[in-house]
């Protein structure tokens, strides 16, 4: 047989570990395939009708690349400032900011996602709106070194993203800023008590005289547009309309707002549910 039994394991018990791998990758595979519709047509193909084409990404997978690229060179960019798993942090902020848009494409995208679900709102067609504001956004003339995606990209992608969910980067980045920014309201509230007597109206709260810390407050950003523009993207597609169309709406009214402290649980509280009811999974089948 060409299976031999390792030292200490049955040879039913390696069968078992041998076939949990396997489920492991092939349900791997599926959320990728999923993600990259190429890439099925390519898994699913022969050798001999595999396209040239089928190696590279349509418009919307560049845009799905571009900004996971993106959001893996903003955590790894934060990790390594804050000092979070330095070892690994300063590489991959490196590697993924070289490859990545300005995040000034997201901020960029997600206003244009707002005006179209506005201009929806106010009677306009979908074609009409997506006429002013096209779906996809011209991602290729941000990329630095790298001006076309294939499908190794939204693979390295999908593996490097699960990575720093494994490893708990986000959370560790959030976490270190929200600390920040209450120790610097802290300090805010003390000198506001100290200075009220010189306000000419004492009624003023003290929280207005409060502002985050600089990076907290591009953080808050960073997340206002991210969620604007997947609830937004997923209002437009009919996912889940009503709850879709609420955040979406919610979202957009805080793209220009000052950034506050209470913006941070708002945030996490809005990226539970686009896991709870899968909203980037859906949105993805509905290509």
């Amino acid at each position: 047989m060409w299976l031999s039994p390792m030292k200490g394991i049955s040879a039913a018990q390696e069968i078992s570990q041998l076939r949990s791998q396997i489920l492991s990758l092939s349900r791997e595979l599926e959320v990728v395939t999923q993600r990259c519709p190429s890439l099925g047509r390519l898994v699913s193909g022969t050798a001999s009708d595999v396209d040239a084409e089928d190696l590279l990404l349509s418009d919307e997978e560049v845009q799905e690349a571009a900004l996971r690229a993106l959001w893996l060179g903003h955590y790894w960019g934060l990790a390594s400032t804050l000092g979070i798993i330095p070892e690994v942090s300063t590489a991959q902020a490196e590697r993924w900011q070289a490859v990545s848009p300005s995040v000034e494409v997201l901020h960029t995208a997600a206003a244009d996602v707002a005006r179209r679900l506005r201009d929806l709102t106010q009677g306009m067609t979908s074609d009409q709106a997506s006429e002013l504001c096209p779906n996809v956004i011209d991602y290729n003339r941000n990329y630095a070194t790298q001006p076309i995606a294939c499908v190794a990209d939204i693979v390295e992608c999908e593996r490097a993203w699960r990575r720093v969910d494994a490893l708990g980067v986000v959370a560790s980045c959030r976490a270190s800023l929200i600390l920040a920014a209450q120790e610097s309201e802290s300090r805010a509230g003390f000198q506001a008590v100290e200075t009220l007597d010189s306000f000419d109206d004492p009624t003023v709260p003290t929280s207005e005289l409060v502002t985050l810390p600089l990076a907290a407050e591009l953080e808050v950003r960073f997340c206002v547009s991210w969620l604007t523009y997947i609830w937004g993207r997923a209002a437009l597609a009919g996912v889940q309309s009503q709850v879709s169309q609420e955040q979406a709406e919610q979202w957009a009214s805080r793209l220009h707002k000052p950034a506050t402290l209470q913006d941070f649980a708002d945030i996490q509280q809005s990226f539970q549910e686009l896991e709870v009811y899968g909203i980037e999974e859906l949105l993805w089948k509905e290509r």
